[in-house]
């Protein structure tokens, strides 16, 4: 490219200002090509993080989504276990006759005033308790043996307390993950 450039000069087909011009803009050609690639190169780091940026959003969208999920999955099953222990609840229980011990929700002894018959369900197994934290009066229901097999399936831990007999020379289980319990 050079000899061809002199060749032009000494022919007198361009002047040196010419040629000089020539030369300018094809370095600034040459630079711009350059920049044109770092451009491409900016242009493409700038797609790959819209890319990830995407990608991160959709994975927390999904998160989200699984939570929310989740979340429901949770209040559809209080609310069903809400609704089979209020149909189910004993609602005479209560008498002067005997008191009935058991543990509750926060793990305090709680003291059940009741009648002798009652008191003798409880402990042949016939009646269970199970919680009931969305009564403030009263955080514990008395409700039959197939409500407590039910709820035992549903949601082990609102059982508070459920007397099963056990196999012969066993002692009876107390609670739903009491130690020898059934695993039906």
């Amino acid at each position: 490219m050079q000899d061809l450039r002199k060749k032009l000069l000494k022919a007198g087909l361009v002047d040196k200002k010419q040629a000089r011009t020539a030369q300018t803009e094809r370095r600034l050609e040459k630079k711009k090509r350059g920049g044109a690639r770092a451009e491409e190169d900016a242009a493409r780091e700038q797609q790959q993080r819209h890319a990830e940026r995407l990608a991160q959003q959709s994975e927390q969208a999904r998160q989200r989504e699984q939570e929310r999920a989740l979340a429901q999955q949770r209040h559809e099953l209080e609310n069903q276990v809400r609704n089979i222990v209020e149909r189910n609840a004993r609602r005479k229980i209560l008498g002067d006759d005997c008191t009935f011990c058991f543990v509750g929700l926060d793990n305090h002894v709680r003291r059940l005033n009741t009648t002798h018959p009652i008191r003798q369900q409880l402990i042949d197994g016939d009646l269970g308790l199970v919680a009931a934290p969305h009564d403030k009066q009263r955080d514990f229901r008395v409700v039959d043996d197939a409500t407590v097999e039910r709820l035992e399936q549903l949601d082990p831990a609102s059982i508070l307390f459920w007397n099963r007999p056990g196999t012969e020379g066993e002692l009876p289980t107390y609670g739903a993950t009491g130690p020898g319990s059934r695993s039906d």
